[in-house]
């Protein structure tokens, strides 16, 4: 059954382009590339909360592709707001003083967040174990008694090493955990977690629309406006609450 979904788009011509500063348009690309990178992972988390079937290469499976989703996602929104910071602090590089004031401002803003027990994990898994690997730390967490199991399947993408895994994350999660003396502190840890990244989520969405407002609507209040309906395929659709992103890929038979 087909579907339709509804879109504005606003469009600058060259002219008003033009017209902003070379920063403003470094900040407003800035902020759209970091919320579409965001948005993914965010899709792509609500559509993984597969159940665990008591299969163990596929709950391996399901669980390695949540966490990878989760670190990714986590190491995008920490990489904006450090990406802020550099601006923040660049006071003599930065000549447009309307930039300098909205970044101040976001920035203020993440202060309501920041000292969280999900933005220190957040941090943590980045530089160790998403957008960079530590070989070296990770000697201090190998040890006997984890699984070294390994499956094997005829097609590369369903391939499963949980050893990575339990090494890398959970191992690293488990020396985070014994730093909270809370009664389920694993289990508070991870919620923190994800709490942190729907927070910065929404942070950064909040802060790319204060951007597209003070640099574009403010300036350009009779900007050019369009209502479109787009016919989509019901392949590229799902409903929030239904873990569509498979686990598993097959070949077609011939």
């Amino acid at each position: 059954m087909a579907t339709n979904e509804y879109f504005t788009k606003f469009s600058l011509s060259k002219a008003q382009i033009s017209e902003l500063s070379v920063e403003s348009r470094a900040l407003i690309a800035l902020s759209s590339h970091a919320l579409n990178e965001v948005n993914v992972f965010l899709r792509m988390h609500l559509m993984s909360q597969h159940q665990e079937t008591g299969q163990e290469p596929i709950d391996e499976l399901i669980n390695i592709q949540k966490n990878v989703i989760l670190r990714n996602w986590s190491a995008k929104l920490f990489e904006f707001k450090k990406t802020l910071t550099e601006v923040a602090e660049a006071t003599r590089a930065i000549k447009d003083p309307e930039v300098k004031d909205i970044v101040s401002g976001a920035l203020v803003k993440f202060d309501e967040i920041f000292n969280t027990r999900g933005f220190g994990l957040a941090e943590l898994l980045r530089k160790k174990a998403t957008n960079h690997y530590d070989f070296f730390d990770t000697r201090g967490l190998v040890s006997d008694d984890v699984d070294m199991s390994i499956f094997l399947h005829d097609m590369q993408g369903n391939c499963v090493y949980p050893y990575g895994e339990s090494v890398f994350f959970y191992r690293r999660l488990h020396r985070e955990v014994e730093k909270i003396k809370e009664e389920d502190a694993a289990s508070k840890l991870s919620e923190s977690w994800i709490d942190w990244n729907i927070a910065t989520t929404n942070w950064l969405s909040e802060t790319h629309s204060l951007f597209l407002e003070r640099l574009i609507f403010d300036k350009f209040p009779q900007i050019k406006q369009d209502e479109s309906s787009v016919y989509l395929d019901p392949q590229l659709v799902a409903f929030t609450d239904q873990p569509t992103l498979p686990v598993i890929s097959r070949r077609r038979p011939q």
